[in-house]
C-alpha cells in the first residue's frame, strides 16, 4: 500500500511540475518577438514585417522604425517608416490614447497587435453610401485624404470617388493575379512604445 501511494504521489508531482513549465500554443502564437528583460532588443524592422505580413496577423509583435508622420488631429495615428518611404506601417494609438508630437521624425520601438484591413466591393459600397449620406469620415484636411495614409496604401485620386474607382481597378487586377477579391492593408494597434534615446 505504501509503495502504491508513493508511486502515485511521485507521478502526481512529476505531472504538476511539468505542467508549470508548459507553454500553450495560444501563448506561443501571442508573442512573436519577446525577451522578458529587453523586449525591444529583438524588435522587427518595418521591412521585415511587411515582407511576411500573413505570419503576423492578429499577433503581438515588437517593431522599430522612424516616425515619418503623426496625425495632426489629436496624434491618434503615426506612420512608422522602414528603409524608405515605400515601406510604411500605420500605427493606431489604441489604449495609449495618442502619441506626443515629440515622436515625429524620431526612431521608436513599439509593441502592438498587428492587424489587417481588407478592402473589397462591400467596403467600397459602404464608403459610397457614407459619401451620399454626407457621413464620410474625413482624414486629413482635404477631400483627397491624409497624404501619409494614401502613400501607405499606394492610393491614387484626389477625391473620395477617384480613390474608390482606383481601388476597384486594383481589386480587379488582384483578382486576375491571385484570385483574391480584395486588397489587404496592414496596421498596428499600439500597446506601448519607447523613443530611442
Amino acid at each position: 500500500m505504501k509503495k502504491t501511494f508513493l508511486a502515485v504521489a511521485t507521478l502526481s508531482a512529476i505531472l504538476a511540475l511539468s505542467g508549470c513549465h508548459s507553454t500553450t500554443k495560444k501563448q506561443k502564437e501571442e508573442t512573436i518577438v519577446s525577451t522578458p528583460s529587453q523586449p525591444y532588443s529583438s524588435a522587427l524592422l518595418v521591412d521585415d514585417v511587411l515582407s511576411k505580413t500573413d505570419a503576423f496577423i492578429d499577433k503581438i509583435i515588437y517593431i522599430k522604425g522612424t516616425v515619418a508622420h503623426i496625425c495632426s488631429h489629436g496624434g491618434t495615428k503615426i506612420f512608422l517608416m522602414g528603409s524608405n518611404d515605400q515601406h510604411v506601417i500605420r500605427v493606431e494609438a489604441g489604449t495609449l490614447g495618442s502619441f506626443p508630437k515629440e515622436v515625429a521624425n524620431h526612431y521608436i520601438y513599439l509593441k502592438g497587435r498587428f492587424k489587417e484591413t481588407r478592402i473589397d466591393e462591400a467596403y467600397l459600397q459602404n464608403w459610397e453610401k457614407t459619401i451620399a449620406q454626407q457621413t464620410e469620415d474625413k482624414h486629413g484636411d482635404e477631400e483627397s485624404g491624409c497624404a501619409s495614409e494614401k502613400a501607405a496604401r499606394k492610393e491614387k485620386g484626389n477625391t473620395s470617388i477617384d480613390r474608390i474607382t482606383d481601388f476597384r481597378k486594383r481589386i480587379a487586377a488582384e483578382k486576375l493575379k491571385t484570385g483574391k477579391n480584395y486588397l489587404s492593408f496592414y496596421y498596428l494597434v499600439a500597446e506601448q512604445y519607447e523613443q530611442e534615446k
